[in-house]
């Protein structure tokens, strides 16, 4: 199958070979920037210092997209195991204990589990009596919560990976070893 070579004129490219522009926005967008913000980045860490004309984002898509780079799949890793025994055991302490500073009989489940492990001296009601620590629902402030939306580690689904010679900078002519393991690089950025 004979495949048609594309179309590129060097000579209008807004972004020259070889210049630490290059070296900037590969280094910026293997760090997981977006385009609308690497634009934005550039033009006013780069262009408007040196008081030259701003270069948009169809400029720096099509830089990104000719250069020597792959594509690696973002591995998705839980913030916790499936098995969190340790974080019910807690809560479970936890809730008994409050129960228990507060007066109030605990639920008879002595064959359950999680109250097997729990320790008899964490919930005695006259030892917390005896050193008045004891307290009613008067006491008690209550509160909504409000849970603030997190990302741990990168948000894109890709991540572009550059070619880059020894010295870390970028160089089209490197060859980009596919089986090396890229997730320590991803993570250190």
């Amino acid at each position: 199958m004979i495949q048609r070579k594309k179309f590129f004129k060097e000579n209008s490219r807004k972004i020259k070979k070889g210049t630490f522009d290059e070296h900037f926005l590969t280094y910026m967008k293997e760090g997981g920037v977006s385009y609308r913000t690497l634009e934005d980045v550039y033009n006013a860490v780069i262009k408007a210092p040196e008081g030259k004309p701003k270069v948009g984002k169809k400029a720096i898509y099509n830089f990104i997209k000719n250069t020597n780079h792959i594509v690696v799949k973002t591995e998705r890793v839980p913030q916790i195991n499936s098995n969190n025994l340790i974080h019910r055991q807690a809560r479970y302490n936890w809730f008994c204990q409050l129960l228990a500073r507060m007066g109030i009989d605990l639920p008879d489940d002595t064959e359950s589990e999680y109250r097997q492990r729990l320790k008899p001296e964490w919930i005695d009601r006259q030892k917390l009596v005896d050193e008045n620590l004891i307290f009613s629902t008067d006491q008690v402030a209550w509160w909504d919560e409000i849970h603030i939306s997190q990302l741990v580690g990168t948000e894109n689904d890709d991540t572009l990976i550059f070619a880059r010679g020894q010295d870390g900078l970028y160089n089209e002519h490197v060859k980009i070893d596919e089986n090396d393991n890229y997730s320590k690089r991803v993570s250190s950025l």
